[in-house]
């Protein structure tokens, strides 16, 4: 590069209005000087009389362009007219250019240039000043300007403009702009990496690799870190494009590949994510986390013995990864290789005693191994550290079922579902655990609120045909028990509670048909004689009947049993043999209020109303809304004289069932008998 010239020092104000007043000041001190220096120079044109004829002898236009720039200079100095701009010369990287008023001067950031001079229409040479826009000074004339400083200036702020930005270069005499002449910044890749270094903003950062792509398409560098910024700013869609690109160019870019193996493990892509990995193998042999993200990908594609292959793999190369360890457990378990999971659980536990997923699992395995009182403890460690795992709470109520231990068992379940109100599997278990212990209606209500979730529940239809085979609501056990055979036509169990269904509904061929299709399939319970006595009792041959309930009652006196055989003796006015029913009953469920009024119809109808009253006052004890009570109750009281009691009990009765005729009409009559009563009249 040509030797620096020395540089004027720069002024502190940019405004040209400030640049012209200073000029303006000066030229009236000096306007004296001005006009000697004006005679001076027409003295010298005279004297170069000599030139002027060598100049004529090379061609009349240099005497035409000396006479003019002579000519300029006096007008200009005299008269105070500006200088006509012609050109800029300037030194660019070693280089000398001429820049006319017409021309303009690109800039790049690799660029170094310094404009020597301004030339005009007069042979002035001081008096003017520069001003590269992006450059920082007022006055750039002789001074070294870099390229990037003004490619940056020009970019800063602007990664949305296009890839050739035009800046001026103003042109100045004593503080008046005379020209601009243009200078055209060549916007290149390096430049957009070079902003994109220089901020924190990725959303910019985003903006400017992007324009560096455009312009310098097959970089696949950039298109790299442009994919890693993409999944910076959370738009995985456009990273995971980027990437799938640079996969395209280069398919072993090992980048690319890892980078994408992530994103598709993470979506859930394994069949693509696979043969990702199989290239990292293939490129690090020794590459264990590959093959147990290999093993990943295959687990969740269902296919056991390939993701145990793998995990065993990744093994091979770490031995003592836990990670590895506890997949190729739950994998084995899910292929139903349950010992070697459980000893691998175990494994991993004492490398790993505190993590509540490793010591889920092993309880989970105890659990299945029939290990309860093992389970148990750390279903309880899991919940300290896990106070709403949901899960944990029903495992626990299972192992609790396991071990016999039937409140525990309750509570954990109702706990999981405060967490997980709709895991049907819970709720099942909790219907199932109302159902151990005889609280039919508890198992009910979990029934539905299951069906509500899953409407084809298989167990849920099963228990709620049951509950209202129990109740003998027939026609909705038999809808449940036939919406379960549509499924399956071959469980005798399921053939046998529709039979029962049938028989209550009076449908006796339908009945007879499904428990000889029950017997067929190889049912053999002697409970099937409780069904043939259902069906003799429907047709009519009540002695068969009550001989197969007898039968029953005596290997098995089950409270339904020993109902209806008291109901038998009820119908048959065998009212003595009902009341020992009743009572055996109440020996077996002494807080069952229907049985205390049951066996206060006994007595009433035996014609013993003081008993039958005492039993009526324990079923309402138990039952206090149960309106036939109080009706029988009122019955009784009227049985014995006792109208104002009667009166209270019809009165209660028609309070709790409005819709009650007898109610209603013994109200009035109890009330004309209290009448008749305090005045002594009789009917």
């Amino acid at each position: 590069m040509a030797k620096m010239l020395d540089i004027e020092k720069p002024v502190s104000e940019h405004d040209p209005r400030d640049r012209e007043d200073r000029w303006r000041k000066r030229g009236r001190k000096g306007w004296k000087y001005a006009v000697a220096a004006a005679v001076v120079l027409l003295l010298l044109v005279l004297f170069s009389g000599g030139v002027l004829v060598r100049m004529t002898a090379d061609g009349g236009s240099s005497v035409a362009s000396f006479a003019r720039r002579a000519w300029g200079t006096v007008e200009t100095v005299v008269a105070g007219r500006a200088p006509e701009f012609r050109s800029l010369e300037v030194e660019k990287n070693g280089e000398t250019l001429r820049i006319g008023k017409n021309a303009a001067l690109e800039i790049t950031y690799r660029d170094e240039f310094v404009v020597l001079s301004v030339e005009t229409d007069t042979f002035l040479s001081s008096g003017f000043s520069v001003d590269v826009e992006g450059a920082g000074e007022e006055n750039d004339l002789r001074r070294l300007l870099k390229g990037v400083d003004i490619v940056d200036r020009t970019l800063s702020g602007q990664p949305g403009g296009g890839p050739r930005k035009e800046s001026w270069i103003h042109v100045f005499y004593r503080g008046k702009e005379i020209a601009r002449v243009p200078a055209a910044v060549i916007v290149t890749a390096q430049d957009w990496l070079r902003q994109a270094r220089r901020t924190e903003d990725v959303k910019k950062q985003i903006q400017f690799l992007t324009r560096a792509l455009e312009d310098k398409k097959g970089d696949e560098n950039t298109r790299k870190a442009l994919a890693g910024l993409y999944l910076k700013a959370g738009m995985t869609e456009k990273g995971t494009r980027e990437y799938e690109k640079v996969l395209a160019a280069d398919p072993r870019d090992r980048t690319a590949l890892d980078a994408l193996s992530r994103i598709y493990l993470k979506a859930g892509r394994y069949e693509k994510v696979l043969p990702l990995y199989r290239e990292i193998i293939r490129q690090d042999p020794k590459d264990g986390g590959a093959y147990a993200n290999i093993g990943f990908a295959y687990e969740n594609l269902g296919q056991w013995n390939r993701a145990a292959a793998n995990y065993r793999a990744s093994l091979d190369l770490n031995r003592d990864s836990g990670e590895v360890r506890f997949r190729l457990a739950r994998v084995l378990e899910k292929a139903g290789d349950d010992k070697e999971a459980l000893e691998l659980y175990e494994s991993v536990s004492k490398q790993q005693p505190d993590n509540p997923s490793v010591v889920n699992a092993l309880a989970d395995g105890y659990l299945k191994a029939g290990r309860y009182k093992e389970a148990i403890p750390l279903y309880r460690k899991v919940i300290g550290k896990e106070p709403k795992n949901a899960a944990a709470y029903a495992n626990l109520g299972l192992a609790y079922s396991g071990a016999g231990v039937w409140g525990r068992e309750v509570a954990n379940y109702k706990k999981a579902l405060s967490l997980d109100p709709k895991n049907t599997a819970v709720r099942l278990n909790l219907a199932m655990a109302y159902e151990k212990r005889k609280l039919y209606d508890k198992a009910a209500l979990q029934y539905e609120k299951v069906l509500a979730v899953a409407p084809d529940d298989r167990d849920a239809l099963a228990g709620l045909g049951d509950h209202f085979l129990l109740k003998k609501d027939y026609g909705k056990a038999a809808g449940y028990y036939e919406k379960l055979l549509a499924g399956k036509a071959d469980d005798p169990s399921l053939l046998v509670r529709l039979g029962r269904a049938y028989g209550g509904m009076k449908k006796y061929d339908k009945a007879a048909a499904s428990y000889e299709a029950a017997v067929k399939k190889g049912w053999k319970d002697p409970e099937i004689h409780r069904d043939l006595a259902v069906l003799y009792e429907a047709s009519g041959d009540a002695k068969k009947a009550v001989e197969h309930y007898e039968s029953l009652a005596a290997a098995k006196p089950t409270l339904e049993v020993l109902t209806t055989l008291a109901e038998y003796a009820m119908k048959r006015k065998d009212y003595g043999e009902a009341v020992k029913l009743y009572r055996r009953m109440i020996k077996m469920e002494p807080k069952r209020g229907e049985l205390y009024g049951s066996l206060g119809l006994a007595y009433s109808l035996k014609g013993d109303p003081d008993r039958a009253i005492e039993n009526y006052l324990k079923a309402l004890k138990y039952d206090r809304e149960d309106d036939a009570t109080h009706l029988n109750l009122a019955a009784a009281y009227e049985q014995k004289g006792e109208f104002d009691k009667a009166l209270k009990s019809y009165t209660m009765a028609y309070q709790l069932n409005p819709g009650s005729d007898r109610a209603a009409r013994k109200i009035p009559e109890m009330k004309i008998q209290i009448l008749k009563q305090k005045y002594g009249k009789k009917e």
